[in-house]
């Protein structure tokens, strides 16, 4: 069964340097993180609905997000809007290193991540938005986000 993975948190995992919700919530994003960086032929199902990042959120409520009173709206409003940009449909299933290959393609201006990702409340720490934004030139690969993983990982790691 494909892990599945919510459109927006596709595009968080980019830039993810180990901030979240809670330590819990964090471990678990790393965790996730890097077992897809690990396994890039990883299937997943890209959903607009609680996934297996979701699951360790303390906002998480019965699989829909309770951060604010519209929140889940918003965030699945956030999915489709990426989805559409990758010309995707809610519940498709692709490999993991297919679907960053599309989002290297598809969502390349700073007008597009600006689009989708200008009101996320982690823009400000997330790698991936300050880099798309700034509309240079060198992308972020596989085996850097994987080595940026591994060092959060080791750090989170109980003692």
């Amino acid at each position: 069964m494909p892990m599945k993975i919510r459109a927006h948190h596709l595009l968080c995992m980019q830039g993810f340097q180990g901030y979240g919700y809670s330590k819990k919530f964090v471990k678990n994003m790393a965790a996730v993180i890097a077992e897809l960086a690990a396994n890039p032929d990883t299937e997943i199902e890209i959903v607009c609905e609680g996934d297996v990042i979701c699951s360790q959120c303390p906002f998480d409520k019965n699989n829909r997000c309770a951060m604010w009173a519209d929140a889940h709206e918003h965030m699945r409003n956030r999915d489709v809007a990426i989805l559409d940009t990758l010309g995707l449909m809610p519940n498709t299933r692709m490999k993991i290193k297919e679907v960053h290959n599309l989002i290297e393609k598809k969502i390349n201006t700073p007008e597009i991540t600006q689009k989708l990702c200008g009101t996320c409340l982690w823009k400000k720490k997330c790698l991936w938005f300050i880099k798309q934004t700034k509309n240079t030139k060198k992308k972020f690969s596989l085996s850097r986000i994987f080595g940026m993983l591994i060092f959060w990982v080791v750090r989170l790691k109980p003692k």
